[in-house]
């Protein structure tokens, strides 16, 4: 530490340091002068070192008890036993919760197998993309018998169904990716589903092709 000693006397942490040796060979000696000048600070000094010498003399090593090493052993040697008796008291409800995990699994897997096998399935009927394509051919082609001035449906309603349905069908064989595959996807099945109840199809769910690889177009 040296910074300039404060005026008259000097601060509390310049004394601490001061006895307790942590001064530079400079604040030493500039320290040391002003307790020779300053009998207040020299008696601070006083005190603060009696303190110090009180509080060594109260730190000494506290021997236990000898009545209480017989108790650490014993309980040291009953550990053993103590462990063995609690982990038969806890063999019951382990068994149980056990036995409840596996019922568990077991539901779990019941439910989930079957459903796993459905989607598989599922993803194996799916159409190909020429199938969506001569499914929407056939679609158009009612759509066009509806095409004329007096038909059931309002004319500009159904070209703007032949409309959409064509650009669906473009993108679809021009999707560069399954991202682009299945927006396309997405607004042609929009579009079936406005086109079914004009010739008193029910809706049905839509079936999207699966890719046969990662970022594989089906095709």
């Amino acid at each position: 530490m040296t910074a300039p000693l404060p005026s008259p006397h000097l601060a509390d942490d310049r004394l601490d340091d001061y006895a307790d040796g942590l001064l530079d060979a400079p604040a030493r000696e500039a320290t040391r002068a002003h307790l020779d000048g300053c009998a207040a600070c020299a008696e601070r000094l006083g005190e603060l070192r009696a303190l110090l010498t009180l509080s060594a003399a109260e730190r000494r090593p506290v021997e236990p008890p000898a009545e209480l090493w017989p108790l650490i052993v014993a309980s040291t040697i009953e550990w053993p036993r103590l462990r063995q008796q609690v982990l038969r008291s806890m063999r019951v409800p382990l068994l149980v919760m056990a036995a409840i995990l596996i019922a568990l699994s077991t539901a779990a897997t019941a439910w989930v197998v079957p459903r796993l096998s459905a989607i598989v399935h599922a993803d194996a009927a799916a159409p190909s993309l020429s199938t969506i394509l001569d499914e929407d051919a056939d679609y158009d082609r009612d759509l066009a018998g509806l095409d004329h001035e007096h038909g059931p449906v309002e004319r500009a309603r159904v070209r703007d169904l032949r409309q959409r349905l064509a650009a669906a069908d473009s993108r679809l064989r021009g999707a560069s990716d399954d991202e682009a595959f299945y927006l396309a996807l997405a607004e042609r099945e929009r579009v079936v589903k406005e086109i079914r109840p004009l010739f008193g199809r029910a809706p049905r769910p839509p079936r999207a092709p699966v890719p046969a690889s990662p970022g594989a177009v089906p095709r």
